[in-house]
């Protein structure tokens, strides 16, 4: 569902709340609520048509379950009322049924999730290679459509580590790493020509990049890594200079 920066669908969409993440409603007017994500403390005005308004107990029921995260494209829930897809990266709280819960619904599901119990670099990697082709969009974070900072936020997330949404507060967390010991899993940072970090990309191996750009094609792309910057595996033009690599696990 998008977020928005303003209660209007021809305002810009600021990022994305996904099927079972929980946010906080600050006042509703008309068809829209403005809410702050709890995950990331992203405000915005999302429209009424896709929410549930969970009573703070059932919040903080939900908030001591392990969650479990979608990771096909698409997965389908149902119950005898409805049936609905959700999508990649979204959170799934599951009964002593095994069903899928939704304040006072119960689903059952179909489609592969995952419960991180170990943080997992090889899984973030192996889940990378699914956004691949994926179409940019400002906001996104599905495999429907991400942008940079929401794919990486996604794909961390699933292997059980909270990043922020945005490149530039991304590029505070971790620990520097030195060119010479870059590792695939670790994240890239690049800047702007006034220093400010406006992309992120995960390295992979024999320093390929994945990374969700509006350059070269518009999309989830692998491209190669050099200590200058990402090099558009078709043309060899660099195209977003290296700032520094960070590693979050």
């Amino acid at each position: 569902m998008p977020v928005r920066a303003d209660k209007s669908h021809r305002s810009e969409m600021v990022t994305s709340v996904l099927f079972g993440e929980i946010f906080k409603v600050h006042e509703s007017l008309e068809a829209w609520h403005r809410v702050t994500l709890e995950a990331d403390g992203y405000e915005g005005w999302i429209e009424n048509a896709s929410l549930a308004i969970l009573e703070a107990s059932a919040c903080q029921v939900l908030r001591q379950q392990k969650p479990f995260y979608a990771v096909d494209s698409i997965v389908r829930i149902e119950n005898k009322s409805r049936r609905f897809p959700i999508y990649f990266g979204s959170t799934i709280y599951r009964s002593a049924k095994g069903c899928c819960t939704a304040g006072d619904e119960e689903f059952a599901f179909e489609g592969k999730v995952h419960l991180p119990e170990t943080l997992d670099v090889s899984l973030i990697l192996e889940m990378a290679t699914r956004f691949l082709e994926t179409p940019y969009l400002w906001g996104g974070r599905t495999t429907f459509g991400t942008d940079c900072s929401g794919m990486v936020q996604t794909l961390f997330r699933i292997a059980g580590y909270s990043l922020p949404r945005d490149a530039s507060l991304q590029a505070k967390q971790g620990n520097a790493v030195d060119w010479h010991d870059r590792q695939p899993g670790d994240l890239a940072f690049f800047s702007s020509a006034n220093g400010r970090i406006t992309h992120v990309g995960i390295l992979a191996a024999n320093d390929g990049l994945i990374h969700a750009t509006s350059v070269g094609g518009s999309k989830v792309r692998n491209d190669k890594l050099s200590e200058h910057g990402i090099i558009n595996a078709e043309t060899g033009i660099i195209t977003h200079p290296l700032a520094f690599i960070r590693r979050m696990i």
